[in-house]
């Protein structure tokens, strides 16, 4: 039997945008199925990425201009909401790695969406001879928050002991630090 009260209008959420979840189908949660096998562009810039389809986390490909191939993994997932709408979300750090022996990390946030899953920018985290050493991350009040080491005054690059919190939000739909 219908009701015959009429819907009540959309609301805001947190991250600007109108909730509605009144007007259209529930949001699905984000699960480890679902980030394992999404298709997500990873580069330190928007002109110089690379499209990786994940299957069970993980991607390889060849890259045509050095002869030798590129993988990219999931390191370490957390979920949580991160945009207000009370359905849960995904943070996950991503390794990149080659041509040759180099290795990227980055951050990418999945938000929950009607139809296909929102995949964030990424943001660059880490490189070998960055000095910087992801311990952990949570998110926080909607907010991604990542316990880092990075290199001190008196540290060698190799060896990083300085604490550093990095923080980091989605604002309109994208991922980008946030001051502590």
């Amino acid at each position: 039997r219908e009701s015959a009260l009429p819907a009540p209008p959309a609301t805001q959420a947190r991250d600007g945008s109108q909730d509605l979840s009144l007007t259209q189908k529930p949001l699905t949660p984000i699960t480890r199925k679902i980030v394992d096998n999404l298709t997500m562009q990873l580069g330190q810039d928007e002109k110089h990425t690379d499209s990786w389809s994940l299957r069970g986390g993980r991607a390889e490909m060849e890259d045509p201009e050095f002869g030798s191939s590129m993988s990219a993994y999931i390191r370490l997932r957390v979920y949580g909401d991160l945009n207000g709408d009370g359905v849960a979300d995904a943070v996950v750090l991503v390794n990149q790695e080659g041509p040759g022996n180099q290795v990227s990390v980055y951050l990418v946030a999945v938000l929950a969406a009607n139809g296909t899953p929102h995949v964030t920018n990424p943001q660059f985290i880490d490189s070998p001879g960055h000095g910087v050493g992801v311990k952990s991350f949570q998110i926080r009040n909607g907010k991604i928050v990542l316990d880092s080491l990075q290199v001190g005054p008196n540290d060698a690059m190799c060896c990083p002991t300085k604490r550093v919190v990095l923080t980091y939000a989605i604002k309109n739909g994208k991922l980008v630090r946030v001051p502590n």
